[in-house]
């Protein structure tokens, strides 16, 4: 998690960017638990991007309770790993998909980040 933050960050005069986080969840099936009650939680969002009313969704749930780790940097600061408690993750529309969505990308993060 460390390195893919670090050998993502790129440094010109005026702009810095790279990845902020890159968090793993502790197994597969606490993975697809927290995502499905993400999904749940945010029933309308899932469901504006199933009908095509909105072409894409980031969603976020907060949990009480540990949902994974991440490395994390806040702008010119070294990555450090921290515990999270909560989820993100980004929908879009996928009119080929049973479910008319897919899940992009899903991870373990705090929110205020």
């Amino acid at each position: 998690m460390m390195g893919r933050v670090l050998a993502s960050r790129r440094t010109f005069p005026v702009v810095d960017y790279g990845m902020r986080r890159d968090g793993s969840f502790e197994s597969v099936e606490s993975a697809n638990d927290y995502v499905n009650r993400t999904l749940e939680q945010n029933a309308a969002e899932v469901d504006d991007v199933a009908s095509g009313k909105k072409s894409r969704a980031f969603l976020t749930s907060r949990f009480g309770y540990r949902t994974g780790r991440e490395a994390y940097t806040a702008g010119q600061i070294e990555p450090y790993l921290r515990t999270t408690y909560g989820v993100g993750m980004y929908i879009v529309h996928d009119p080929g998909s049973s479910r008319v969505y897919r899940i992009h990308t899903a991870y373990p993060r705090n929110d205020g980040d």
